[in-house]
């Protein structure tokens, strides 16, 4: 598969609108090239597979960093810009094993799956930045800065999976996995600086089902991970955050108990699942930025606080009236918690960003006749912190979508229309100086779309 595309990087304003005032618009590209094959074989008790895929990938990432232009910040001269080339390149193998059972039961009650799996990452991304800042009440103005560095990364994944599901009896199925993962990494660029994490992590997974008539009760105990890194684009000589430059893993337990239909004929279908999550060595996002008068300085980093918890409930519903008309409603309730981190005591105990309380959605479908349908649904989410890094919260925002469309044999065709009532929301929220002379930190925020109506076209081949 090929992917080729060229986008605008012009979405950033200093007044939080829509219009921008850029002098020097950035570009996102990205050319990936993506190759893959599997293979399959047949024995006698077993089948084996074999997954290969690989990916090349180039990426120009540019933007303007002021944000402005000339009049926009006259009489001051501030004018800065990023630019970063990349090249990054993938290989993955994998190797499962699968039993070879055609019919799953209590009959035929063990079915079962391990294997392992190798990737191989390989990037180098070559980073300018240009600047120049004046003040007419400073005689030694304008000061002008250019930067360069080129870094290169590899990185390599070797893990070891399994999972086996055998039914108790009629009503009882227990399933357990296991997963075993070794990540090593290589990173140097043209700063001189050089260093190689490595992280060992595994995880699995234990659940019991119970089938009942209509329903499905399930309970289940998960340990997931997220391997740890480093922060790139930060200043290795800076004492001040050397200690930041590699992160380590975050591992997180999860409990989850819940109930499902599983009549298909039945005229209502529903999901409900109560969960509780705790995270160890939690990772968090930062920002920071190095001089106040040069937006280039600004970055994130990641750290580890020392826990988190997330519970909730998530419940997802479907009601059929007739053949041809159904509503359904998806509700999530969610409570997070920051807990025990050490360099920011002030954000101990406060909600996790981009962690809305509440989420909905709810809306119909309609089939018509030739193979029409229409679709409405509504979406909202409850206020949120933007960051980590500081207590600013987005509003609360429900956004109307509208979607018209017929499907026949292979072609699907869809007239659909966004934000049907042009609201402004805001997705993201960053905290720092952008504005000449005095740079005081401010709440920039970035707007989600605004209304918009399109043509899909999808043919299955």
């Amino acid at each position: 598969s090929k992917v080729d595309m060229d986008d605008p990087a012009d979405i950033w304003t200093i007044d939080g609108s829509l219009n921008t005032l850029s002098d020097r618009p950035g570009m996102d590209s990205q050319n990936t090239n993506s190759y893959g094959i599997k293979i399959t074989k047949d024995f006698s008790n077993f089948i084996v597979q074999s997954l290969t895929s690989a990916t090349k990938t180039d990426v120009i990432f540019s933007y303007d960093a002021d944000w402005g232009n000339a009049d926009s910040h006259f009489p001051y001269i501030y004018d800065y810009f990023s630019e970063t080339l990349r090249k990054r390149d993938t290989f993955s193998q994998e190797i499962r094993f699968l039993s070879k059972n055609t019919e799953f039961s209590f009959e035929n009650p063990y079915e079962w799956i391990f294997g392992f799996e190798f990737s191989d990452l390989d990037e180098s991304n070559l980073t300018k930045d240009d600047g120049i800042y004046g003040d007419p009440n400073d005689p030694y103005s304008p000061y002008v800065s250019e930067s360069e560095i080129l870094r290169d990364y590899q990185a390599e994944n070797f893990s070891i999976f399994g999972n086996i599901e055998y039914f108790l009896n009629q009503d009882y199925k227990i399933a357990f996995g296991l997963r075993w993962e070794n990540w090593d990494s290589k990173y140097k660029d043209s700063n001189n600086e050089s260093f190689s994490p490595s992280n060992n992590m595994n995880g699995g997974k234990i659940s019991l089902v119970k089938n009942n008539k209509n329903s499905n009760t399930f309970f289940s105990i998960a340990r997931g991970y997220k391997q740890g890194g480093f922060n790139l684009g930060i200043d290795a000589t800076d004492n001040s955050i050397k200690q930041s430059l590699i992160y380590d893993p975050e591992f997180l337990t999860n409990y989850e108990i819940g109930i499902s239909s599983n009549t298909e004929n039945s005229g209502f279908n529903y999901s409900v699942v109560l969960f509780i999550s705790k995270r160890e060595d939690q990772q968090v996002l930062i920002s920071r930025q190095v001089d106040p008068s040069d937006p280039n300085t600004f970055s994130y980093l990641t750290e580890n606080a020392a826990e988190g918890e997330n519970y909730g409930l998530e419940v997802s519903s479907k009601f059929f009236i007739n053949d041809q008309l159904s509503l359904f409603a998806n509700l999530g309730f969610l409570k997070t918690k920051i807990k025990n981190w050490e360099s920011r005591p002030d954000l101990q105990n406060r909600s996790q960003a981009h962690a809305p309380e509440h989420t909905y959605s709810i809306g119909t479908n309609i089939d018509l006749k030739n193979n029409f349908y229409f679709k409405l649904d509504l979406n909202g989410k409850s206020e949120f912190f933007y960051s980590d890094s500081h207590n600013n919260k987005s509003k609360n925002y429900q956004l109307l979508n509208l979607t018209f469309g017929r499907s026949k044999g292979r072609f699907t065709s869809e007239l659909w229309m966004r934000n049907v009532f042009d609201k402004y929301y805001s997705t993201r929220g960053f905290y720092f100086g952008n504005e000449a002379p005095d740079f005081i930190d401010t709440l920039y925020r970035r707007q989600g779309d605004p209304k918009n109506i399109g043509l899909s076209l999808r043919y299955d081949f």
